[in-house]
């Protein structure tokens, strides 16, 4: 028997290798975890992992390092229509009654962390304190990195919603938004705002940073109104421009496996990005931007967002 030369033996065995290693990324994918998660309590099309990724370590922040926060001058400023607009020092905040709650955290990027033991402040119990007046319908909750987001009051009054400074016994870390952060856990996690500051009770609503964008107001995770009601796959890491180029191979694959079409486009921001999209009209999964400034931040041109006309003109000039 004739046998295999070197150079034959080093091609067979590199092309293995990149089979074995595109085939392990494409199993590890988000898309496909979330295809293949079928568990009757998580929410649809989310899949399971062991902990909540850490911002700008594990997942890019919206400014490049996380708000270095000294408790000594940490303070918690609620405003707008209430009864007792004050401020909280740290030690303040401590002393107001707090409860353990244990939830499901849910990311609108399809991951899922299970049995999170959060420990705070029940919501329902702060506003007690503050006394919203009658006509007080909102909550806008503005955080140290500069970011926003906004709740629906009587949403926050759910006995699960709180303003945890502890997740498993431990003190919030500055990268799971310690030292205090919201925690709702019926929501997509962009509603759990990090390093809380400043709460803002209105009458009228006002879209956060991420619903300026597109992102939906409602953020129900087990209606799955995620981007546009979309399922948009958003990435996570520093190495985005990689990743993107490994989900080609996978949408590649997944076309092999059901009727799709793959189409290159052009996002509002201009970057140049790949989806796939059934025969129906519904996008399957989409590429994300190229870099960790721009990741999550480009929704789809030709889908309607809740933002007010005038910022959607403005995102898309």
């Amino acid at each position: 028997m004739r046998g295999i030369n070197r150079r034959k033996f080093l091609y067979v065995t590199g092309l293995g290798a990149f089979l074995c290693g595109i085939g392990y990324l494409i199993i590890n994918s988000p898309i496909m975890k979330s295809m293949l998660s079928k568990s009757d309590d998580l929410p649809p099309g989310q899949y399971e992992t062991d902990h909540i990724l850490k911002w700008n370590i594990e997942h890019p922040g919206i400014i490049p390092e996380n708000p270095k926060i000294n408790l000594e001058d940490w303070k918690l400023t609620v405003e707008g229509k209430v009864e007792n607009p004050t401020s909280f020092t740290w030690k303040d905040f401590l002393e107001i009654l707090a409860i353990d709650t244990i939830n499901d955290f849910h990311c609108v990027e399809r991951w899922s962390v299970r049995n999170c033991k959060w420990y705070g402040v029940r919501f329902k119990t702060f506003v007690d304190t503050v006394k919203p007046t009658k006509d007080a319908s909102y909550v806008i909750f503005y955080c140290s990195d500069g970011y926003t987001t906004s709740l629906n009051l009587d949403d926050l009054l759910k006995e699960n919603v709180i303003l945890a400074y502890k997740l498993n016994d431990e003190f919030l870390e500055e990268s799971l938004g310690g030292p205090m952060r919201l925690i709702f856990p019926d929501k997509y996690g962009y509603k759990s705002a990090m390093w809380v500051e400043r709460m803002k009770f209105t009458a009228i609503k006002e879209f956060g940073y991420w619903e300026k964008l597109g992102y939906n107001d409602s953020a129900d995770v087990w209606k799955e109104r995620d981007l546009q009601n979309k399922k948009r796959l958003c990435l996570s890491g520093k190495t985005l421009f990689l990743r993107t180029i490994f989900l080609f191979y996978e949408y590649i694959f997944l076309l092999m496996l059901m009727p799709a079409k793959f189409e290159v486009f052009k996002d509002a921001s201009g970057q140049f990005r790949f989806r796939l999209v059934a025969p129906n009209g519904e996008i399957i999964a989409a590429s994300e931007a190229y870099t960790a400034k721009d990741a999550c931040m480009n929704g789809i041109e030709s889908v309607k967002t809740n933002a007010p006309e005038a910022e959607i003109e403005d995102q898309t000039a």
